[in-house]
């Protein structure tokens, strides 16, 4: 774990802005939802921050990742994914901790599976309903180009793509990106929607668990079934 950050070579990364509940001090769990403006409420509406809360754990949320600072093409979710796990490492560096671990969800799965691989402070790893896109078609390599078509926010606020066929970041010298080499216990999560890229990952990661459920296709609905497995993985 030697990449120098920040991981997205010639960048400069935003100072995050975070939030922490306090819930006892047994261990702190980072929330990341990925590239989603105000998307941070579905760890509200699953119930996933207020069971973390509820055993023990102090709970870290990032808010809306502040990328929108950095440039045009990253501001509407293009280019994201090592700026994102830069934030991961920085909202890490300020809250001063000595270890973590992170919930990820859906575009906040790349990003968070880099943090986990190139980041020794990061103990276990929840993925829930890893996109399709995480892996490079036919590898074990995790894809940090810019999609090929509008983002999710483009898509929700009706705008124009802009930014097709932009250059992606190009990461730092050493940054790992192969998912066979994440050493940590992992969770997987997917619903009916993401079954198909859960089981690949957790064929490649070498501790991953992977847990499959009927549950509506939408991230922002979570059964107590969900979160219990959630918590029980993380407070073992």
């Amino acid at each position: 774990m030697s990449a120098v950050r920040p991981w997205a070579a010639g960048r400069a990364v935003p100072d995050p802005k975070w939030h922490l509940d306090i819930g006892g001090g047994d261990g702190t769990v980072l929330l990341n939802h990925g590239f989603l403006i105000e998307s941070n409420n579905i760890w509200m509406q699953t119930g996933i921050l207020r069971g973390l809360v509820a055993t023990s754990h102090d709970v870290i949320t990032i808010w809306e990742h502040f990328v929108r600072k950095v440039g045009a093409q990253q501001a509407l979710g293009h280019d994201a994914t090592l700026l994102l796990a830069d934030v991961l490492a920085s909202t890490m560096d300020a809250a001063g901790r000595a270890s973590y671990q992170i919930v990820s969800a859906h575009g906040g799965v790349p990003p968070s599976l880099i943090a986990a691989l190139n980041d020794a402070r990061i103990e276990r790893l929840v993925i829930l309903h890893p996109p399709p896109q995480t892996l490079v078609a036919g590898s074990a390599v995790l894809s940090i180009s810019p999609p090929a078509g509008p983002t999710a926010i483009e898509l929700d606020l009706g705008l124009d793509c802009d930014h097709l066929h932009i250059d992606g970041s190009v990461p730092s010298e050493g940054l790992v990106l192969d998912v066979r080499e994440v050493s940590i216990p992992v969770l997987i999560i997917a619903n009916r929607a993401h079954q198909a890229g859960a089981t690949e990952l957790a064929r490649l990661i070498p501790r991953a668990a992977l847990a499959l459920t009927d549950e509506d296709v939408s991230t922002s609905t979570s059964s107590q079934r969900t979160v219990d497995a959630i918590t029980g993985f993380l407070s073992t």
